[in-house]
């Protein structure tokens, strides 16, 4: 049957010269954190700026898009909202995947790297809510269309995701997990 192209989602150290999209995934009251912090000031303070209403982060899934200066090697650097701390949840982490994702193609982005650093009052470990946020992107992404004639669906081009924040054994262990569930959904 015709479908869109599975997302495909890596692990990595750090942000390689090749990203094009960063996202930052962010609580609503915690600060930036050590790569977020280094990436700001990289960027001259326009993160912070941009995020510096409290509103801005208090609703999960919400993005913060800034165009990054030209002197960088990045296009565009995205703040993803998680929500206050303590109102993180697996469920909304996943919508805000599939926000993340419905940004990101809105945007004709097909890559990204998502970048976690530690969050304080989250009870989920990173590994859990970088997979959690890959599961709503994967299904966000989804289509079916059992004879293409859904606008753009030659077109549709694979989503690729570098994931740096957790663990490599226990991101692949945890996508794993989530990509058992979405090939059940799906």
């Amino acid at each position: 049957m015709p479908q869109s192209p599975v997302p495909v989602f890596e692990t990595a150290d750090e942000i390689s010269a090749e990203t094009s999209v960063v996202v930052i995934l962010q609580a609503a009251q915690n600060g930036f954190g050590p790569r977020a912090a280094a990436l700001d000031a990289e960027m001259g303070g326009i993160l912070s700026r941009a995020c510096s209403d409290p509103a801005v982060l208090e609703q999960s899934g919400a993005c913060v898009d800034v165009i990054a200066p030209k002197a960088m090697s990045v296009r565009r650097v995205v703040v993803l909202a998680l929500g206050r701390a303590e109102a993180v949840t697996t469920l909304s982490l996943a919508r805000a995947g599939g926000l993340l994702a419905a940004h990101l193609e809105g945007r004709g982005e097909c890559a990204a790297t998502l970048v976690l650093d530690p969050l304080a009052g989250v009870e989920l470990p990173a590994a859990e809510i970088l997979a959690r946020v890959a599961l709503g992107m994967r299904l966000r992404r989804y289509r079916f269309d059992m004879r293409n004639r859904r606008q753009g669906a030659g077109a549709d081009r694979t989503l690729r995701v570098q994931m740096i924040g957790a663990a490599g054994a226990e991101l692949k262990a945890a996508l794993a997990r989530v990509n058992a569930i979405a090939d059940g959904v799906e």
